[in-house]
């Protein structure tokens, strides 16, 4: 299928990889962590292959897109495969990658169609400004994730017996 979108985005996360799979297959865990890019977020049953849900997401212009979602494929602690129907019809994959020192590399590979008639006929012109709002609302929730997954790893290491002290968060690289 032509997509009239391909976005590919990596970066660095300061967590392992269990802890990233369990942010990203979970609808509702994606406006937690994901706000304002994220504005909205439900899943339908338990995380799993067939689950459907609901996101709402907003980048930098004034407008949300809406969109249905179904897990589509799931290799645990490395892929979420997610079919979207809405504002925008496509496929987003989350990659998922152990890297040293329990950080993780992840990737997003978003293909994907608008559905609203005005975009659609504005895209051959306005296109750049589109991906800079894609941008916009992508790195905005991955910086909120990033914080979010460090946040859990603090409170964890903290709640264990013995342990007063705060684990290092490391910090988020934007890979290119």
């Amino acid at each position: 299928m032509d997509y009239q979108y391909e976005f590919l985005d990596r970066w660095v996360l300061p967590a392992t990889p269990d802890e990233v799979y369990e942010a990203l297959v979970d609808f509702d865990l994606y406006p937690k962590w994901g706000y304002p890019g994220y504005q909205f977020g439900r899943r339908d049953a338990e995380p799993g292959v067939g689950c459907t849900g609901k996101l709402v997401v907003q980048g930098g212009l004034p407008y949300k897109v809406n969109f249905d979602c179904k897990i589509i494929r799931l290799v645990p602690l490395r892929e979420i495969a997610i079919a979207v129907e809405g504002d925008v019809s496509g496929v987003k994959i989350w990659t998922i990658r152990p890297m040293a020192g329990d950080n993780t590399e992840l990737i997003s590979d978003w293909r994907c169609n608008t559905n609203w008639v005005v975009f659609r006929t504005l895209t051959p012109v306005l296109k750049p400004m589109f991906r800079w709002n894609h941008g916009q609302c992508l790195n905005t929730a991955i910086a909120g994730l990033s914080k979010y997954l460090s946040s859990n790893r603090e409170r964890k290491v903290s709640a264990r017996p013995g342990h007063g002290g705060v684990a290092s968060a490391g910090s988020q690289t934007r890979i290119d």
